[in-house]
């Protein structure tokens, strides 16, 4: 029975960890993006990518989950620590994370001397993984896989913390993505400045504190509209900040 337990809670490790936003989500980070990248950016975007655009880019490394060739890939999506640390004080993975993985995409995005589609895969790891920085739960507690063994309900149904923040929030809105893209909300040149002069370390930091306050919020674990209301705001805002911050990566990596 304690293996059985074991192999459950590493198989749940391989593949909650995996996904974050959900489809509309990561798209809905990038349609944000997609209206505030120049257009030098835009351009080199379409000369790697082609006719994709971003947002349906933005859930290709979810979509490979199932081929094994991309096994070692998994922990790209995410950075969990321990409630009490940074990321310079955790302990880090030997095969990698969120932050040396965006380090690694966006050095053969920018090596024209790649091949055309190892380009395009680190382009769309690149637009996916600042989305994953910023759902909260990505950037959770190590000791429970970043929220996937804590147990809640959504609307009466079994769900985990870290699966509502994935995707049970965003599907409640029944938005779709350029819906939602819109519905976040609408940065003003301040916050445009501010949130993209932080650095990537200050994302997570900053993931990992909302992410902290969500493990206070739990409750009974009974969640329905009273949390979508408390959160939503969060909810937006953590769209729309990975969004504007993505585009701003981007500009920056093809200016």
């Amino acid at each position: 029975m304690k293996k059985l337990n074991v192999l459950a809670v590493l198989m749940l490790f391989a593949v909650g960890q995996v996904f974050a936003w959900g489809q509309n989500g990561h798209r809905t980070v990038a349609e944000v993006a997609s209206h505030h990248i120049s257009k030098k950016t835009q351009k080199a975007i379409i000369a790697i990518l082609g006719d994709e655009n971003m947002a349906m880019a933005a859930t290709w490394p979810d979509e490979i989950k199932s081929d094994h060739a991309y096994d070692s890939c998994k922990v790209y999506h995410y950075v969990n620590m321990k409630s009490d640390e940074t990321y310079a004080q955790s302990e880090k993975n030997p095969h990698g994370d969120a932050i040396t993985a965006l380090q690694m995409m966006s050095k053969i995005v920018k090596d024209k001397t790649q091949p055309l589609v190892r380009r395009q895969e680190a382009l769309r790891y690149i637009i996916h993984i600042i989305g994953d920085i910023h759902q909260p739960m990505h950037v959770g507690h190590k000791e429970d896989l970043g929220g996937n063994l804590v147990k809640v309900k959504w609307f009466g149904h079994k769900s985990n913390l870290h699966r509502v923040w994935d995707s049970d929030m965003i599907d409640n809105t029944q938005l779709s993505y350029t819906e939602l893209s819109r519905h976040v909300g609408v940065p003003t040149k301040a916050e445009i400045k501010n949130w993209q002069s932080s650095s990537v370390e200050q994302w997570v930091a900053e993931s990992h504190q909302v992410a902290t306050k969500l493990y206070d919020t739990v409750g009974d674990g009974n969640f329905s509209y009273r949390y979508m209301f408390d959160h939503r705001e969060t909810l937006y805002n953590q769209l729309e900040k990975g969004g504007v911050r993505l585009a701003g990566y981007l500009n920056a990596l093809f200016g």
